[in-house]
């Protein structure tokens, strides 16, 4: 950030480094980190649209329990990228805990083809989706 403070790329890794903070609960300013990450995500996108920015935004949105903004703001990424398996998987992430299973198995199911070798955490939120499609026995 030092060597180019406009730098969108700068900006953008530095919010997913502060958004896996505020997921994982490291440091003592965590309630402070989650505001930061949305805000170094859109100064990222602010020279033009940037996939990786919405797909933050999204998975922010979701970590701070505001289903529609992060449902928006992933399908803003995949719309602008629909090549990229882990902006399509974190759409899927987002409809799977907003209470659309069967849109969630979809997006894992084009994530895991974009990507024949995709992370683990796909088979977690596509297992999940199908649990939530089963019927109650």
């Amino acid at each position: 950030m030092r060597l180019e403070p406009e730098s969108p790329l700068g900006h953008l890794g530095l919010a997913w480094t502060k958004l896996s903070a505020f997921r994982y609960g490291w440091g003592r300013a965590r309630a402070r980190w989650s505001t930061r990450p949305g805000w170094r995500a859109r100064r990222s996108s602010s020279t033009r649209p940037a996939p990786s920015a919405h797909a933050l935004l999204g998975y922010h949105s979701l970590l701070l329990g505001r289903h529609d903004a992060a449902i928006a703001e992933g399908e803003r990424a995949v719309a602008l990228n629909p090549n990229h398996a882990d902006n399509t998987a974190n759409l899927g992430c987002s409809y799977v805990m907003s209470g659309r299973p069967a849109d969630a198995v979809a997006c894992m199911r084009k994530a895991m083809r974009l990507s024949p070798v995709y992370p683990a955490w796909y088979l977690n939120v596509l297992g999940f989706a199908h649990y939530l499609l089963e019927p109650a026995r």
